[in-house]
């Protein structure tokens, strides 16, 4: 990504790499990227999970710096990132060729993952940002209005004398958009940016912090009270937000004057919010569960060329018989049915599954 300023463009790069993977490997694929974009004469910012710890002095963590070195960007000295009952590991990375006088790291316990996050300031730079506009047709109230009565004092006969239909759709089209340009003219309009607010209080706060302590001490000792209590905390203070989500929709619907929008508005905006990856899906074949790809698509690919020729030796051989056609037909039905269990689905399978669209969309209790 790149950010403009008024002096010069920042471009940021967000990495990740696997434990797993080999850290000569991995390297060399950074090097390339920054060869490509020619990060030595642009300002360069580096951030991610690079799982090289940088508190100790490591070939891995020598293989990285040096590659660094060569181009001119320097690795952030950082905190631990990661911290256990046992362990304490700097293995997220801040890469700058930025001078450290213009940058400020923080390190932040959040809880949301088993990593710390990390933000980067970077100082002596003003964002430039362009006005969010948009050129569109004014539909008002008052436009609409204007727009009727110029079509009812409109003469039709260039449309209804037409001597065809596409002659009479041009006609119309060309009345229609004249009259749309004098009644509603396209204008420049800034854009409206809807802000969303989240109201925390005092509880909500509290339930943060009591959660980051039993967090902290888990992380310290490893003890399973401790992840049980840090566990129960954790319910605690999702449910206050939850509630306090719940009745900022709830606000937004009873203050809005169209309602129904408001209602939409609301469902929009929490499917925006999510990402969940499909379940993956199987098939039964001769009582296993295939979730491979290759295999299933080999399998389909094995039946319907048998099915094929099958139906093609059918075809070839009508003068065989109807008793031995009906026999190959009922062979085929049978092995499909074989193949392809599909059992029926009942009154609480469907229920379960409305049930489910409700709360996770639209946080409605079946009972209401």
């Amino acid at each position: 990504a790149s950010v403009a300023s008024t002096d010069k463009n920042i471009h940021i790069l967000g990495v990740y790499r696997s434990p797993r993977e080999n850290t000569r490997a991995s390297v060399n694929v950074l090097s390339n990227i920054l060869d490509y974009t020619q990060a030595h004469n642009k300002h360069l910012v580096l951030i991610g999970d690079i799982n090289i710890d940088r508190m100790k002095k490591t070939t891995d963590n020598t293989i990285l710096e040096t590659e660094l070195h060569t181009h001119n960007i320097k690795r952030l000295p950082l905190l631990a990132t990661r911290i256990t009952h046992d362990t304490a590991t700097s293995i997220d990375c801040i890469c700058t060729n930025i001078p450290e006088y213009n940058i400020d790291t923080v390190i932040l316990q959040t809880g949301l993952s088993d990593h710390t996050a990390q933000i980067c300031q970077i100082n002596g730079y003003e964002i430039s940002t362009l006005p969010q506009t948009s050129f569109k047709r004014q539909f008002s109230p008052t436009n609409l209005d204007y727009l009727k009565s110029l079509l009812m004092n409109k003469k039709w006969d260039t449309i209804n004398l037409a001597p065809d239909a596409d002659t009479a759709y041009d006609n119309f089209l060309e009345v229609l958009k004249l009259s749309l340009d004098i009644a509603c003219p396209k204008k420049r309009s800034k854009r409206k940016t809807n802000k969303k607010t989240l109201c925390h209080d005092n509880e909500t706060k509290h339930l943060k912090d009591i959660f980051l302590k039993a967090l902290n001490k888990y992380e310290m000792t490893g003890n399973i009270q401790d992840k049980a209590v840090m566990v129960e905390r954790k319910k605690n203070y999702d449910k206050k937000l939850r509630t306090l989500r719940q009745n900022a929709n709830s606000h937004f619907i009873e203050s809005a004057g169209n309602k129904s929008k408001a209602i939409w508005t609301v469902i929009n905006n929490e499917r925006k919010g999510q990402h969940k990856l499909p379940s993956q899906s199987g098939i039964i074949i001769n009582d296993k569960v295939l979730n491979n790809p290759s295999e299933v698509a080999e399998h389909f690919n094995t039946f319907f060329s048998q099915v094929a020729e099958t139906t093609l030796k059918l075809s070839n051989h009508k003068t065989a018989g109807n008793q031995d056609n009906n026999e190959n037909d009922q062979s085929i039905v049978d092995k499909c049915q074989t193949v392809f269990n599909l059992s029926p689905t009942n009154y609480r399978e469907v229920r379960a599954a409305i049930y489910s669209l409700l709360v996770e969309w639209m946080n409605i209790h079946l009972k209401l």
